[in-house]
């Protein structure tokens, strides 16, 4: 059995491949990410989904500016699907099997393309989508009864406080991930 400097130092060289015991923990880890990403896909298709039907329920008489709303809404979300797609294929790129200088440089890509996507793309895709709220509550005041229409429109503040919310303790938990991910790759 080789100790663990003997370990470290042949995946250094990138001679061997990682140690079956971090694989198993690696494994976990990376499925947890891709089980996140698939639920964040999940609600997004949804979301899209409802907006959709809302759009052919309101849209046959509709002005253009509901239509450049709802497209801001749901460009917006589709652009977060390709996202998220894209990088779940990163993630499932990255072979566990590699050697340690492959496998940690795959790691450090995917973590740092996580961080773009979250402090750079998310907050811009969150003010698009609001952009687009914002343009449908002309549409909004023609096509609800006023109960409804305060109701969608006051409601949307706290909506829009607990997305927010929502979204910065889920990234939160992915950083989590990722950095415990990216420490178990760089002490090994």
């Amino acid at each position: 059995m080789k100790t663990f400097e003997e370990i470290q130092n042949s995946w250094s060289q990138n001679k061997q491949p990682i140690d079956e015991t971090l694989i198993s923990t690696i494994s976990n880890r990376v499925n947890r990410l891709k089980n996140k990403n698939r639920i964040t896909i999940a609600v997004l298709i949804t979301t899209v989904a409802v907006l959709v039907a809302y759009l052919i329920w309101v849209g046959y008489a509709a002005p253009v500016s509901f239509y450049l709303g709802l497209f801001l809404m749901v460009g917006s979300i589709g652009y977060r699907v390709i996202a998220e797609l894209i990088s779940t294929q990163k993630l499932s790129q990255i072979a566990l099997d590699n050697s340690y200088h492959n496998h940690k440089s795959a790691i450090e890509k995917y973590y740092n393309s996580r961080l773009i996507l979250h402090k750079v793309l998310t907050p811009i895709i969150l003010v698009v989508y609001w952009v687009g709220f914002v343009i449908l509550i002309p549409t909004f005041k023609e096509n609800l009864s006023d109960f409804w229409f305060n109701y969608t429109w006051i409601s949307s503040i706290p909506i829009a406080i607990a997305m927010i919310l929502f979204i910065r303790y889920h990234i939160k938990k992915e950083y989590a991930i990722l950095n415990k991910l990216k420490k178990e790759i760089s002490i090994s």
